[in-house]
C-alpha cells in the first residue's frame, strides 16, 4: 500500500524441528518491498522477521539457507551481488512437547543494527562475494518475493519449476482478472497465464485446503483487503447483507507507507493529523471486491500511529436482522479459526499490536437500517507478513500457528 519503501528487508527464519515437520534446507528471500509488508519484529515463535536497511539503488535483497552458510543477494542495475555471512544456530527445547526450535539469524552489516537497535544482540561478521546470476536459487524450498509492484512478474516465470514454493507479498498475482491491472495498477500484466494457478494466501476465506496442497505460487493479500474481507465476506456469503452499496472506511498507521522519505510521511505532517487518501482509486479496491464477491466503495485514511488498521464497513441488510444475529453468524464462521476472534466490544488496533490476530465485531442500527462491521489488525503482521508465514506454514505441512504470536504488546 502507498508508495514503495526505499528500505530493504531481511528475513530471519526459525523453524520448528520435529520428526513430523518438514525441515527447510534452503530458504531464499527476495526483498525491497512496499512499506511495512514485512513485519519488523515478530519476536515470539519459530519465525522471526527482522531488520531493514537502505542501500541506494538496490532493487532487492535475497538470502539462501543451505547447510551452514547463508548467501545474501543484492540485485543492482548491473547484475546480482552475492553476500555471504555466518549464521547462528541454536536449539530451544519446548518442555513437554518433544521438539525444538531451529534458529537461523542473518544480518547485512552493522548498519542494520543502527536502524534496528532492537536486534543489537545479534550481528555476526559478514563477507562479500559477487554473483552475476541468481542461479543458486534453483532447488531451494521457499522463495519469498517482497518487491515493488511489477517486479515479481519478471522473476516468477524464471523461478517456477526451479524452487518448491514462491510466496509473493506484492499484488502481482492477487487479482484473477488480468484486465483489472491496467485500470488499477496502470500497466498490463506481463504473465497473466499464471494468475489462475496462484493461490490467494488468506486461509480464513476458504483457501486452506489449496494452501495445504503445497502450491508453487502463493499470492499474499494486502493489508486493507485482509481486514475488510474478513469482516465482510461471511455476511455476503450468507446473504446477511446486500452485495451493493457497501462502504469500507479504513484507517492505517504510518508504517503502512514504509520508510520512504516524503512530505506525507514526516512527523510534522502525520502528527495531529487525520487524512483520507487514494480517493476512489486505491489499488486494494478490486482485491476486496474479488474476495467478498460484492461491490465496495473503499476509502483509506492515514492516522498518526505507528501500526494497525481499523476497518469500519457499512452495508444494508438483505432482510430482517439484529446485532445478536450478526455476531452469531460471524462467530459460527470463525469458531475454529486460531487468528480471528469475534468480540462483543469495539475492536481496537492496540489489542492486535504485534500479533497475527484479527478482531471483528458487528452492529445493526435499526434507525438507519444499516449493518456496521468493524475489523482490527496489525498491518505489519496479519496485514501481510504474518499472512505470508501462515500460508507458508500450511504449504510446508507445519502447524498453521507456528511462529505467529497471538498475545498483543500492551499497553
Amino acid at each position: 500500500m502507498g508508495a514503495v519503501a526505499q528500505c530493504r528487508y531481511l528475513l530471519a527464519y526459525r523453524l520448528r524441528r520435529s520428526s513430523q515437520c518438514h525441515q527447510l534446507s534452503r530458504l531464499y528471500v527476495l526483498s525491497g518491498c512496499p512499506g511495512g509488508l514485512l513485519q519488523r519484529g515478530i519476536v515470539e515463535g519459530p519465525h522471526q522477521l527482522l531488520g531493514q536497511t537502505q542501500r541506494g539503488s538496490l532493487a532487492l535483497v535475497g538470502c539462501v539457507v543451505s547447510g551452514h552458510r547463508a548467501r545474501l543477494y543484492h540485485r543492482l542495475r548491473q547484475g546480482w551481488r552475492q553476500w555471504s555471512s555466518d549464521h547462528r544456530l541454536g536449539f530451544d527445547p519446548h518442555e513437554g512437547r518433544g521438539n525444538h526450535l531451529l534458529y537461523f539469524h542473518f544480518f547485512l552489516n552493522g548498519a542494520i543494527v543502527q536502524q534496528m537497535p532492537a536486534i543489537v544482540g545479534c550481528h555476526p561478521q559478514q563477507q562479500r562475494q559477487w554473483c552475476e546470476q541468481p542461479a543458486d536459487a534453483a532447488g531451494v524450498d521457499v522463495v519469498v518475493l517482497a518487491l515493488p509492484h511489477g517486479k515479481s512478474q519478471e522473476l516468477v516465470p524464471e523461478l517456477l519449476g526451479k524452487v518448491k514454493h514462491i510466496v509473493d507479498l506484492a499484488a502481482d498475482f492477487r487479482l484473477k482478472d488480468a484486465s483489472l491491472y491496467p485500470t488499477w495498477y496502470g500497466e498490463s500484466h506481463q504473465c497473466d497465464h499464471l494468475l489462475k494457478s496462484a493461490v490467494y494466501g488468506l486461509p480464513e476465506l476458504g483457501n486452506r485446503q489449496a494452501l495445504s496442497k503445497g502450491p508453487q505460487l502463493i499470492a499474499v493479500p494486502g493489508c486493507y483487503p485482509t481486514a475488510a474481507s474478513l469482516a465482510l465476506k461471511p455476511l455476503v456469503q450468507h446473504d446477511a447483507i446486500l452485495a451493493t452499496d457497501i462502504i469500507v472506511n479504513a484507517a492505517c498507521g504510518v508504517s503502512g507507507a514504509g520508510r520512504t522519505l516524503k512530505h506525507g510521511n514526516l512527523y510534522g505532517t502525520v502528527a495531529e493529523n487525520f487524512e483520507a487518501y487514494g480517493l476512489l482509486t486505491h489499488r486494494h479496491t478490486p482485491e476486496i471486491e474479488q474476495n467478498i464477491g460484492a461491490q465496495v466503495l473503499f476509502t483509506p485514511h492515514l492516522v498518526p500511529m505507528t501500526r494497525g488498521i481499523l476497518a469500519t464497513c457499512y452495508a444494508k441488510p438483505s432482510g430482517k436482522t439484529s446485532t445478536k444475529q450478526l455476531l452469531a453468524l460471524l462467530r459460527g464462521v470463525y469458531v475454529n479459526e486460531p487468528f480471528v476472534h469475534v468480540v462483543d466490544g469495539s475492536p481496537a488496533t492496540k489489542a492486535t499490536y504485534g500479533t497475527n490476530l484479527c478482531l471483528i465485531s458487528a452492529r445493526f442500527d435499526e434507525r438507519t437500517n444499516t449493518v456496521i462491521v468493524l475489523s482490527a489488525i496489525d498491518n505489519l503482521v496479519k496485514g501481510t507478513a504474518g499472512g505470508a508465514i501462515q500460508s507458508l506454514n500450511l504449504a510446508l505441512g507445519l502447524p498453521e500457528e507456528t511462529g505467529l504470536p497471538t498475545v498483543a504488546v500492551y499497553p
